[in-house]
């Protein structure tokens, strides 16, 4: 059986090599491509990469892009600071590395912050109490130790910024991301379901025809969570940020509200963060966080992901490994609670009923992927292959929980059925004597088909 709960893994310098890739892919569904960290050229040389192992091994990766956002970020420094409790450390309008001090190039940062401000890094691990402040410097004074390196971000607890999204440099990502023909575009430090709006016209007018991923980040967006669901097509839970806004104790109920909601209106959702963060520098994952995968997959969620894990831990295909296999055990018999919009999503439920009281396959076709996501959103607890002729969708569709997408090329619905069940069968996922529901929706015509077959 198939891996029903996807997984995405972050590329960086620790998986970009193509040795380190052409096994990782063997375990993901998808990459993330993270733009507030390498440069253009990087970021193309490692989807040109991926895309030639995906065809070489005939894979199918789902490939997200992942926009800075409006954040505050370290400038430009020789190397990585280390900072120690009892010490000062200044922080210095500017992009390039100043005499003294770290760079931070947003007047924004200096706008925002006061005296006694608590300003936090790396997931909460770094903290500064801000002693002094300053129009273009502030002193702060380290609470514990660690490092700042370029280009990570800086929150101010209990503040958010006031930077219009999108920023010039995500627009310049967006367009990439176009180019690119990436799967996902997702969105970082969402406040409100309007910056959805306005990047999806961005990309829309770049010719990007893929999905939107809000990611729910910050305390604004909790907010105003459920205008957020509508509007996107898929949703993050960045764990590590809301840690930086929320007591740690409050993240768990967090997420578990955002699951239950994003789920109940039927849209797809991801959780990420120090998924497996000690494996970074462990080749093994702690009891506490196999734990935490279990129960976030037994939520229901489509798709976890890996960020420092792969892109700079030293054993990226181990935690990708380990991912799969705490995954594999988990995702069996998952039910979520899904509020039917309309007549078509009670059709789908249906037929996921139907297939698990007889034990039946499943067999989709789709165009344009709107039936795989509407019989994803009631996880059927059987095998669901699912053709398209458009590999766009089928890319989609990868991200999707419990589907098997196949490119299948068909002029007409009722010829993908059969192709999607020959290649089944030709590639032993189907065998003879299977009970199988074969099933499409024909959106010009507003009707629906479904056939109970044996093979």
């Amino acid at each position: 059986m198939y891996r029903r709960t996807k997984i995405f893994a972050t590329i960086g310098p620790s998986s970009s090599s193509e040795g380190v890739l052409r096994r990782l892919l063997l375990y993901v569904n998808g990459v993330r491509i993270n733009f507030s960290h390498g440069t253009e050229k990087e970021w193309r040389a490692w989807v040109k990469m991926i895309k030639r192992l995906e065809n070489q091994h005939s894979l199918l990766i789902t490939y997200i892009g992942d926009l800075q956002g409006p954040s505050v970020r370290i400038g430009k420094i020789h190397a990585p600071v280390k900072l120690m409790p009892g010490t000062k450390i200044k922080l210095v309008l500017g992009y390039k590395p100043p005499s003294e001090g770290i760079p931070i190039p947003h007047e924004e940062f200096f706008d925002r912050v006061e005296v006694d401000d608590m300003i936090l890094a790396d997931d909460g691990r770094i903290r500064l109490r801000v002693v002094k402040q300053g129009r273009k410097e502030v002193l702060a004074e380290p609470l514990s130790g660690g490092k700042l390196s370029e280009g990570k971000a800086l929150v101010i607890k209990d503040k958010e910024y006031r930077i219009e999204a999108p920023t010039e440099k995500d627009v310049r990502c967006i367009e990439l991301v176009a180019k690119m023909d990436l799967d996902v575009l997702a969105i970082s430090y969402v406040r409100e379901a309007d910056d959805v709006r306005k990047v999806r016209k961005v990309a829309e007018g770049y010719g990007f025809r893929g999905m939107i991923l809000a990611k729910i980040e910050v305390p604004s967006a909790v907010k105003n969570l459920k205008e957020i669901v509508k509007e996107a097509d898929y949703i993050m839970v960045a764990r590590g940020d809301l840690g930086l806004h929320f007591g740690l104790e409050v993240v768990p109920q967090l997420q578990e509200r955002i699951a239950d909601m994003t789920l109940s209106m039927g849209k797809p959702i991801m959780i990420a963060t120090q998924i497996l963060e000690s494996m970074i520098y462990s080749n093994t994952p702690t009891r506490a966080e196999v734990n935490d995968i279990y129960t976030a997959v037994r939520e229901g969620v489509d798709s976890l992901l890996l960020t420092g894990e792969t892109a700079i831990g030293r054993y990226p295909v181990r935690a990708v490994k380990w991912l799969d296999r705490i995954v594999r055990t988990a995702d069996t018999n998952v039910k979520v609670h899904v509020i039917a919009s309309d007549v078509r999503d009670r059709f789908a439920e249906g037929i996921v009923t139907l297939a698990e009281d007889l034990g039946a396959r499943l067999i989709i076709y789709t165009m344009s992927g709107k039936t795989g996501f509407r019989i994803a959103k009631y996880r059927p607890g059987v095998s669901a292959f699912i053709g398209t002729p458009h590999e766009k969708v089928a890319h989609m569709l990868n991200a999707l929980w419990g589907l098997k997408p196949l490119r299948i090329p068909a002029k007409t619905y009722a010829q993908g059925i059969q192709n999607t069940i020959e290649k089944a069968l030709n590639e032993g996922l189907l065998n003879k004597g299977d009970i199988v529901i074969a099933t499409y929706g024909l959106q010009a015509t507003k009707k629906h088909f479904v056939e109970l077959l044996t093979l």
